[in-house]
């Protein structure tokens, strides 16, 4: 059982463009090709207690207006901002933050989601990438490199 549960990946992400989601896709697709049980979600459809189904975690998030979170993930980034201690302690994970150096906190939303995930206990698979406005090499790399770490640790 124990390795069905690591061979189970969610891909979150959340978007202002489409650009988040047209990653999460391709990621879930791959990661099928692979063996690996993905299921991609929207931020804005998934709530605290949802993390209880995940083992690892793919946070694909862009960052909009001054360094914040797509609209449609507001609540659950602030839910992770200043909600109850809880414990994501069993979750791996990794975040893909897409952003834009012309702007003063580029790819902030991913760093910050990445700070809560690990405030609340969760541990990384691999570092996090910061993704400027030409996004697809390193996103495909990201991906690749991510789900190579899930089949290793299976």
């Amino acid at each position: 059982m124990e390795d069905q549960k690591s061979q189970s990946l969610t891909i979150l992400y959340g978007t202002e463009t489409g650009h988040a989601e047209s990653i999460a896709h391709k990621m879930e697709s791959e990661a099928r090709s692979m063996g690996i049980d993905a299921r991609r979600r929207n931020m804005a459809d998934f709530d605290i207690d949802h993390f209880k189904e995940v083992q690892n975690l793919a946070v694909i998030v862009s960052t909009h207006g001054i360094g914040e979170p797509p609209i449609a993930s507001e609540r659950l980034f602030y839910k992770l901002e200043s909600g109850p201690s809880f414990s994501l302690e069993t979750i791996r994970y990794s975040v893909l933050a897409l952003g834009d150096t012309e702007y003063a906190l580029f790819c902030q939303a991913g760093k910050d989601f990445d700070l809560l995930l690990r405030k609340h206990g969760a541990q990384f698979i691999i570092p996090r990438v910061d993704c400027d406005v030409d996004f697809e090499w390193d996103a495909m790399n990201w991906i690749a490199e991510f789900l190579g770490a899930i089949k290793a640790l299976s």
